[in-house]
């Protein structure tokens, strides 16, 4: 297995850096395999022969009210493709921290995901097995409010 970790600062809270991850991800073609308020999973497709799907995480943890930590890790089932997987988290990131300059938050929050594609990707998640069906409940109700 190879793998990546790089940690990032960023002038984003928590739930914008969420908004804007699952932007990026939807962007670069990427799926989304866990999603909840401070962490967002994503299946990178390789271009490797072994077709293997790179696991990318990150998890965000809130340092002031407008600035968070982003902790990425990502994976791959493959020998020898540790630059591979450090070029996707370098695409995410740097993705990330050209829409977070590029935009003020207004533009984020006008960019936001709709609560029915956020319903629709945790139906998918739920159809998937990746949630339990007591975890779908519950962020469909935190959605929902």
């Amino acid at each position: 297995m190879s793998s990546a970790s790089q940690i990032h600062k960023i002038d984003l809270s928590i739930s914008d850096a969420i908004i804007v991850l699952q932007k990026i991800v939807r962007e670069f073609g990427w799926k989304v395999l866990e999603l909840d308020s401070s962490r967002i999973v994503a299946g990178a497709p390789s271009r490797l022969p072994n077709g293997k799907t790179t696991k990318i995480t990150v998890d965000i943890t809130q340092i002031s009210e407008t600035k968070c930590q982003l902790s990425i890790d990502g994976y791959l089932m493959a020998v020898a493709a540790k630059s591979f997987v450090e070029g996707q988290i370098g695409k995410l990131v740097n993705a990330v921290f050209l829409d977070a300059n590029n935009k003020n938050k207004e533009s984020i929050t006008q960019n936001s995901v709709s609560v029915s594609d956020e319903l629709s990707t945790l139906a998918d998640m739920y159809k998937q097995n990746l949630l339990t069906k007591e975890e779908y409940e519950a962020a469909k109700r935190k959605l929902l409010g």
